[in-house]
């Protein structure tokens, strides 16, 4: 069994105030991270230099505060 470090990210877009929060996890070992839950109306965009969360109705970046469980 492995143990992962988990924790959430508050999402807020910065031109439609739209909110949400992520899941994210990663394995003991593992450089990569991983997207448990995105909430409604957010996507993820992955790129060599990590993920990046997007508003979908706006398509622009969201601004994220980070809270470990």
């Amino acid at each position: 069994m492995t143990v992962s470090d988990h924790w959430t990210e508050v999402l807020r877009c910065p031109n439609c105030a739209l909110t949400g929060v992520a899941v994210l996890s990663q394995p003991n070992g593992s450089d990569s991270v991983l997207v448990e839950t995105l909430p409604a109306g957010f996507k993820a965009v992955t790129s060599k230099y990590g993920d990046t969360f997007y508003c979908v109705a706006c398509g622009r970046p969201a601004s994220g505060v980070n809270a470990r469980l």
